[in-house]
């Protein structure tokens, strides 16, 4: 039963506070459970691993949001946040498709009409099936090749494949497949890239936690299982360090944390935050009881209870 349950909720970094009252409100007051305990996913994610540093990178569907984790406590000061996420993903390999793409009909290939277009559209499956399933990441040097010259990047081709499309074939060209997913790695005037955001988030963190960083990256997001995604960004993050020699210093040695099985990392922070809610003393010190919340209506952030260590429903000055 609702009330007789302790909530915990994996929150979005940037969740509204206003969202997370209403939250408040619908479970404690209308539900009447027990108590609510928020609490970031970045964190969450580390749980599995069981370390206290981590610089965690959350590439998601609309945007990545990556933010160091250290001693528990995640540091609001030096987050960093851009649009490049899976939806960026799928809008190149469509503009990619409009360019290169082919349909096969009857063992007569041509280019992708506005009927094929429309079943493309209707069933979005599709190019999430591409970005999924055919995608790769490219070495570094092949990369910087496609981003200068196109399709006339000089290398040896990559196989197309064929994607059942209504009662014909859509023929995704290889290079299709190898360029889509420069745009996780372009340098843009919009966008940082995945390796801009860790070397700025880097350079804001204490200078005896830059190197320790480096070698502790935590990739979240199903983009980050694409083939050759870390090979690929390690190169960035090496090739980048190298516009300095403190840079290059404390990037000496860069590391991923990886799950043993693959596909349970697109679920770290879910997995993290079943971990903790197994812990009954965690949850009951750090969440916000029923009592509390209808006397004081009173919601602090993960770093309150972090930094004063007492449940929450204080004021400041008892703090």
């Amino acid at each position: 039963m609702p009330r007789e349950r302790r909530v915990v909720i994996v929150e979005n970094l940037l969740t509204p506070t206003e969202l997370r009252k209403k939250i408040c409100e619908a479970l404690l007051v209308v539900l009447g459970v027990p108590s609510v305990l928020f609490i970031p996913s970045h964190l969450c994610a580390t749980f599995p691993f069981s370390t206290d540093y981590a610089l965690v990178v959350d590439v998601g569907y609309t945007e990545t949001l990556a933010i160091p984790v250290a001693e528990g406590v995640v540091m609001l000061s030096s987050w960093e946040i851009s649009n490049i996420g899976a939806m960026k993903l799928e809008n190149r390999v469509r503009e990619l498709l409009e360019k290169y793409g082919l349909v096969e009909k009857c063992e007569r290939l041509c280019g992708i009409g506005e009927e094929e277009w429309n079943i493309i559209k209707e069933e979005a499956n599709i190019i999430e099936e591409i970005c999924a399933r055919f995608a790769f990441c490219c070495p570094r040097e092949r990369g910087l090749a496609i981003q200068t010259f196109g399709d006339q990047h000089g290398f040896p081709p990559i196989k197309s494949v064929k994607v059942p499309l209504g009662t014909d074939f859509l023929i995704v060209p290889g290079f299709v497949r190898e360029a889509a997913c420069e745009v996780f790695f372009e340098n843009s005037d919009d966008d940082s890239s995945l390796q801009q955001i860790i070397h700025s988030i880097v350079e804001k963190c204490p200078l005896d936690l830059r190197k320790l960083m480096f070698k502790s990256i935590l990739l979240i997001g199903g983009s980050t299982l694409i083939p050759g995604f870390l090979s690929r960004l390690k190169e960035e993050i090496v090739e980048l360090a190298k516009s300095s020699v403190s840079k290059t210093r404390q990037c000496e040695s860069v590391r991923f944390y990886r799950f043993p099985n693959q596909a349970n990392e697109s679920y770290l922070a879910w997995i993290g935050g079943s971990m903790l809610g197994s812990l009954q003393e965690p949850v009951q010190v750090r969440s916000v009881s029923r009592e509390t919340w209808m006397k004081e209506h009173i919601l602090p952030d993960w770093t309150d209870y972090v930094a004063y260590g007492i449940p929450c429903g204080k004021s400041e000055l008892d703090r």
